[in-house]
Formats: C-alpha cells, structure tokens, sequence
C-alpha cells in the first residue's frame, strides 16, 4: 500500500475507505430511524450482556461521585466558586506576579514566562533576542511574514497553498 507524502494528498484507498465510511454512516441512520424495534432489541441485549452498566449502577456511581466531588470541594476551599468571586482582582496579581512574562507582567495581554524563553513569553523573547537560534528556528519563520505584512501593508497578501 503506498501512501501519501503529505496529508493534503490523499491516495485512492483512503478515498474509497472515507466514502465507505460516509455510506455505512448514512445507511445506519436511516436504518435505526425506521427500525426503531431493532436497535431497543440490540441495546436491551447489551445491558443483559453488560450488567455493570445497568441504571441503578449508573445512578450509584454518580451519587458517589457527587458525595466525592462535595468531600472535595469542602476540603479546599480555595477551589470554590465564591472565594474566587470575591477575590478574583488578588489572584490574578498573584498569577502574574508567579508566572507572568518578565517584560510584559504590566501589560493588559500580559502572557506566562517559559523557563525555556529566561522567563519571557516567546513574543517578548524574539523581539529582544532576534538573533537566537531559538528563534530563527524554520517553524518561526511565520513570525517574520507575519510581522513583515503588520509594518508593510501595502504588500499584497501571501495564500497559503
């Protein structure tokens, strides 16, 4: 079976497996739709042959993990609802104090500094270090388009292909 050298081009079979695909989908649907009879006997013969996921086991398993969720919730209070509506201006100031980009922290759009950037986001990292191999990297490459299209508008704009 030879496959495709790009994602964009896919070969024959996976065309034929994809149409094949969207028939059974579509024959099953009418299927079920007017064979209302069958898929209730098909789903009864699975719970038979399934008895852990009968309805009182369903409705077991989530009362215990409504009571779990509630133990939780009780024992951090931080985590609740209320305490972060009150005090949602102070945890924010705390968050961008502990991750917040070196440069940009002050910022409205302020982003989280990477370890891996010396504790600035990548766009403060690449405009102070536009020279690092970090970011002349190919994947960056974009970058540079996109800042040439933001300060030189009048070029026409690139398609993607």
């Amino acid at each position: 079976m030879q496959r495709a050298d790009t994602p964009e081009q896919p070969t024959k079979e996976d065309e034929a497996k994809a149409r094949k695909r969207a028939y059974n989908k579509a024959y099953h649907k009418t299927y079920y739709a007017a064979n209302a009879e069958h898929q209730k006997t098909r789903n009864k013969a699975w719970r038979l042959a399934n008895p852990t996921y009968n309805k009182k086991s369903r409705e077991k398993n989530r009362e215990l993990k409504k009571a779990t969720d509630q133990a939780w919730r009780l024992a951090n209070p931080t985590y609740n609802k209320e305490y972060y509506e009150k005090n949602a201006e102070s945890i924010q100031s705390q968050n961008k104090e502990k991750r917040g980009c070196v440069d940009c922290r002050s910022w409205l759009d302020w982003r989280v500094g990477l370890p891996h950037y010396d504790e600035h986001c990548f766009r403060c990292f690449r405009r102070k270090f536009p020279t690092h191999e970090k970011v002349k990297s190919k994947a960056r490459v974009e970058w540079v388009v996109r800042d040439l299209k933001l300060h030189q508008p009048h070029l026409p704009r690139l398609r993607a292909r």
